[in-house]
C-alpha cells in the first residue's frame, strides 16, 4: 500500500473465472497471466481498510462513450454510499490531525545541500575513477546541491569518453553515496562535417583521433578544414590523475579575410602557422585554466581593395616584406555551464585571457568575454554578451603589427583572426584601435519546437587607450540583426538581416556547426 496508513480500495473491473481448454502454448501463457492477475487482485482487496466494489461487469478500458461514462460514475457513487459508514469512520479518525509519516520526507537538494559520504563509479576501473574524481569539484564528506552534482556530470560527459552520463543518490547511515552511472563510448574518433554560409560558401571538416576519447594517458587528434579558409591541425596530450595535462598543438593554414579598414572594403589573404605547448587541467571554483607558450608566424600575401595596399595602409613597401613572428607566454581561464552552444536554454560562460608578447614587439594583451542565458518565460529569453580586449605596448597598430590588433565582426568568434570578437551588426571583419569593447543584447522568442526568432542589438566602441575610451577620442558603432534560427538534426540554421551605423544593410545565412 506504498506506506499509507489507511487504504481505500476501489474495484474498476470484475474478474470472472473462465474455463479455457489448455492445448497450446498461447493458452498456457494466458492462464499464467490470469493466475497472477487474480492473485494480485485478491491481495489488494485484503489490504484495503475500506473496499468499494461497483457493478461494472459490462464495461472495460475502451468504454469511452458518454453514456457509458455517466453509468460508471453513477454506479461508483451508489457503491460508495453503501460504504458510507466505513468512510465516515475513516473521516472521524483523521479529522483535525495530520497523517503520521512513516518515512523521511524527500529532500529538495536544489536548495538544501546533502552530505556525500562516498563517491563511486560502478563499472569503471580504479585508475579511471581516480582520474575522474580529480576532475570534479566534489569530495566525500562535502555537502553539495544538485547544481554541483549536475556540473560534475557535465565535466565527466565533456571528456568525450562516455556516450551517457547520469547519477544516483543512495541513502546511507552517514550520508549519501553519489554514484555516477557511465556508459563508455568509442575511444577513437573519425568524423566528417560540412558547413555553408554566405561568407565561406561551402567548407568541410575532416578529423580522426587515436585514443582521442580515452579518459587518461596519451591522445592524438588531427583535423583539417577544407574551404576558402583552410588549415590542418595536430594535437597531442598526455594526462594522468592529480597532475596537469601536457599538450602540444601544431597548426598551419591560410585565411582569406573579408575586412573593413577606414570604412573601405578589402580582402586580405595571409598564412598563419602556430606551435603551441601548454599545460591544462587546473581547476579553481568553476574555472578550467591553462598556461603555455606559443609561436605564431603570419605572412600577408594578398590584398584586394578599392585602393592599393600601400595607399590603403600607407605602411608597407611590399607584401613580401609583411611577415611577422611572435613568441608569447599566455594563461587563460574559462567557466562554461551553457547547455547548448547555439540555442542555450540555461547557463553562462565567462573567459579570461592574458598574453605577453616577447621581443621587440613586446606587448601585453588582456581579454574578457561573457555570455549568459536569462529565461523570462517559457518562450522568451534575453541573452546578453560582452567582449573586451586591451593591447598595451608600443607600435601595436595596423601599421606595424596588424596581426596583434583588435578585430570585430560576424557571428563566429575567431573566424579569420583568433582574437576576432563577434558582432551581429555586420559580417565583415573590422580592425579596431588598441582598446576595444562590444556589447549585445539578444531578445529571443521560441516560435515552435526547435524554431526561434531573435532581435539582437548592441554597440562597438574603441579608442587608443583606456583614458581615451572614456574621453572625446572614443569611436562608437551601433548595430544589430533580425534573425531566425532552427536547431535541425544536421546542425543549426540561421538567417540574419544585419544593420549598423558603419555598413549597409546585410544578409547572413548559415547552415551547420561552426568550425
Amino acid at each position: 500500500a506504498m506506506g499509507a496508513d489507511i487504504v481505500i480500495g476501489v474495484a474498476f473491473s470484475q474478474l470472472e473465472k473462465t474455463d479455457i481448454k489448455v492445448d497450446n502454448i498461447g493458452n498456457v501463457i494466458g492462464q499464467m497471466i490470469d493466475m497472477l492477475s487474480n492473485e494480485a487482485y485478491e491481495k489488494n482487496i485484503l489490504e484495503s481498510d475500506v473496499f468499494i466494489n461497483p457493478n461494472l461487469k459490462e464495461f472495460n478500458m475502451l468504454s469511452f462513450k458518454s453514456e457509458a461514462i455517466d453509468t460508471i460514475l453513477q454506479r461508483g457513487y451508489d457503491a460508495a454510499l453503501k460504504a458510507e459508514k466505513m468512510l465516515e469512520l475513516v473521516a472521524s479518525k483523521t479529522k483535525g490531525r495530520s497523517t503520521p509519516i512513516k518515512k523521511a520526507r524527500a529532500v529538495d537538494i536544489a536548495t538544501n545541500p546533502i552530505l556525500i559520504s562516498r563517491i563511486s563509479f560502478p563499472g569503471i576501473s580504479e585508475k579511471d575513477a581516480a582520474y575522474l574524481l580529480s576532475k570534479i569539484n566534489i569530495e566525500a564528506g562535502q555537502r553539495v546541491t544538485s547544481y554541483q552534482i549536475e556540473e560534475a556530470v557535465s565535466i565527466i560527459f565533456a571528456s568525450g569518453s562516455f556516450s551517457k552520463a547520469a547519477y544516483t543518490l543512495l541513502r546511507e547511515l552517514d550520508g549519501y553515496n553519489l554514484q555516477f552511472n557511465l556508459v563508455e563510448g568509442p575511444i577513437h574518433r573519425l568524423g566528417l562535417a560540412g558547413r555553408a554560409d554566405t561568407e565561406d560558401i561551402v567548407s568541410a571538416l575532416i578529423g580522426f583521433g587515436f585514443n582521442a576519447y580515452k579518459i587518461r594517458g596519451s591522445k592524438f587528434d588531427f583535423e583539417a578544414r577544407i574551404g576558402q579558409n583552410w588549415y590542418g591541425k595536430a594535437d597531442y596530450s598526455l594526462s594522468y590523475p592529480n597532475v596537469p595535462a601536457i599538450n602540444l598543438s601544431v597548426t598551419s593554414g591560410k585565411n582569406f579575410a573579408n575586412m573593413m579598414v577606414d570604412d573601405l572594403f578589402c580582402d586580405a589573404g595571409f598564412w598563419h602557422h602556430k606551435i603551441d605547448t601548454y599545460v591544462s587541467g587546473f581547476r579553481a571554483s568553476h574555472f578550467d585554466m591553462a598556461l603555455g607558450i606559443k609561436y605564431d608566424y603570419y605572412g600577408l600575401n594578398t590584398w584586394l581593395s578599392e585602393k592599393t595596399f600601400e595607399d590603403e595602409v600607407n605602411t608597407i613597401e611590399s607584401l613580401n616584406t609583411y611577415k611577422r613572428n611572435y613568441f608569447s607566454l599566455y594563461t587563460n581561464a574559462r567557466a562554461y555551464t551553457l547547455d547548448d552552444k547555439y540555442f542555450p536554454t540555461k547557463g553562462f560562460t565567462i573567459g579570461l585571457d592574458y598574453g605577453w608578447v616577447l621581443g621587440k614587439n613586446s606587448a601585453q594583451i588582456f581579454m574578457l568575454d561573457y555570455l549568459q542565458h536569462i529565461r523570462l518565460s517559457d518562450k522568451l529569453s534575453i541573452i546578453p554578451s560582452f567582449y573586451t580586449r586591451y593591447v598595451l605596448g608600443e607600435g601595436i597598430s595596423l601599421k606595424e603589427n596588424m596581426f596583434l590588433a583588435n578585430f570585430v565582426g560576424g557571428a563566429v568568434p575567431g573566424r579569420y583572426f583568433e582574437q576576432q570578437m563577434p558582432f551581429d551588426g555586420f559580417h565583415r571583419c573590422m580592425i579596431l584601435d588598441n582598446f576595444a569593447m562590444n556589447f549585445q543584447l539578444n531578445f529571443r522568442v521560441k516560435l515552435f519546437e526547435h524554431g526561434f526568432a531573435s532581435f539582437k542589438g548592441g554597440f562597438v566602441q574603441d579608442a587608443h587607450s583606456l583614458l581615451d575610451f572614456f574621453g572625446d577620442n572614443s569611436k562608437g558603432i551601433y548595430g544589430g540583426a533580425l534573425g531566425f534560427g532552427y536547431d535541425s538534426i544536421a546542425g543549426p540554421i540561421k538567417v540574419d538581416i544585419q544593420f549598423s551605423t558603419a555598413t549597409p544593410l546585410g544578409l547572413y545565412i548559415s547552415f551547420g556547426y561552426d568550425f
